[in-house]
């Protein structure tokens, strides 16, 4: 939560990521918010990795990126392969811990379900590759992750390791949105191209005043 100060005073104009950025912005600027979500491109075509989990979770091992509840979530699904990309301090049982990789794509092509189970997030680019890799998504409701998933994933509240385990069980079972209307949505909201256009805009038009 931003508290003020001369950085936020001196724009004539901010960009946020998503609409829940945007809102936090506004109680710290009397200034134009513009939101343009970040581009994402489309994970590379490669062979899914030998180790891919059966759930893959990507994000920095950080106490508000919701790795406790996943690792409560895991304990009420059983005997599921839950796999967390990233490097950090945070350390829970019930989870597999794979450290940094390179190979996120070929990871994403070889899980069945991606999963971001966020408390706090500004947008959650992660969970737009998995969509554009075609892998079902289970996301938390925190900040700008219910405008990534829209209609084209499975919401569930922030902190609720029954729910986000319950979101994974269906999932699992192919009770999810299609994939590929998920991955079409994610190519028309989270194009580059866009990205670059909606900025330039806003610059332009911050220019022109």
């Amino acid at each position: 939560q931003p508290s003020g100060g001369w950085k936020y005073r001196r724009p004539n104009a901010f960009i946020a990521v998503s609409a829940a950025v945007a809102e936090v912005l506004a109680t710290v600027t009397q200034e134009r918010v513009e939101v343009v979500h970040s581009g994402v491109a489309t994970p590379a075509e490669v062979a899914p990795a030998a180790d891919a989990p059966t759930v893959l979770a990507v994000g920095a091992r950080v106490p508000h990126k919701g790795h406790r509840v996943l690792a409560q979530a895991a304990q009420l699904l059983g005997d599921v392969d839950i796999g967390v990309v990233g490097e950090g301090p945070v350390v829970v049982p019930g989870l597999r811990w794979m450290g940094w990789r390179d190979d996120v794509a070929a990871l994403l092509r070889g899980a069945r379900v991606f999963v971001h189970p966020s408390l706090l997030e500004g947008l959650g680019t992660a969970a737009i590759e998995a969509m554009l890799a075609g892998v079902p998504v289970v996301v938390s409701d925190a900040g700008g992750l219910p405008e990534v998933v829209g209609e084209m994933g499975i919401c569930v509240a922030r902190g609720d390791a029954e729910g986000l385990a319950q979101g994974i069980r269906d999932a699992l079972a192919g009770d999810h949105p299609c994939t590929d209307a998920a991955r079409e949505w994610a190519t028309g909201r989270f194009g580059v191209e866009r990205m670059v256009n909606e900025t330039l805009k806003v610059y332009r038009s911050v220019l022109g005043r």
